[in-house]
């Protein structure tokens, strides 16, 4: 999914939840950081090229692992959960649910290295930009 497709869906999931927007859309651009060439990636190019040779794009940053984690460091530390965690937490969720719409999938049990799609063939870059739109009319109008 491209940025744009990230991006939007959160804004359509802030209208329905009580979640932190601007750490909700953090969170939906986040797993691309292990990708050289994303927005998140080209900003912070060295930490992004380690990721990306450590792990791969689509690899353990893709996976439910980390937004467990970083509940679980927050419970550990803090005794509970606050909004600000769960709201990154689940933007890098609805992350990876887009993803999964592509062909390539993604590895969401990590470290198994079974990747999850939605479809087998996935879907192109038309219905990416249609989605974008979709969730833009969406955000616009509703």
């Amino acid at each position: 999914m491209m940025f744009f497709s990230h991006i939007a869906f959160s804004f359509v999931f802030s209208k329905f939840f009580d979640f932190e927007p601007a750490l909700l859309l953090l969170g939906s651009i986040f797993p691309d950081i292990d990708n050289t060439n994303s927005v998140l990636g080209k900003s912070m190019p060295d930490v992004s090229a380690y990721l990306n040779n450590k792990f791969g794009h689509r690899g353990m940053l893709h996976s439910l692992l980390i937004p467990i984690t970083i509940i679980a460091v927050c419970f550990a530390v803090q005794n509970q959960i606050n909004l600000k965690v769960i709201s990154f937490a689940f933007g890098i969720t609805s992350h990876l649910f887009l993803d999964m719409f592509s062909n390539a999938g993604v590895k969401i049990l990590y470290p198994l290295e079974k990747k999850f799609s939605f479809f087998q063939k996935g879907l192109d870059s038309n219905f990416d930009l249609l989605l974008s739109l979709l969730f833009l009319v969406y955000i616009l109008f509703f």
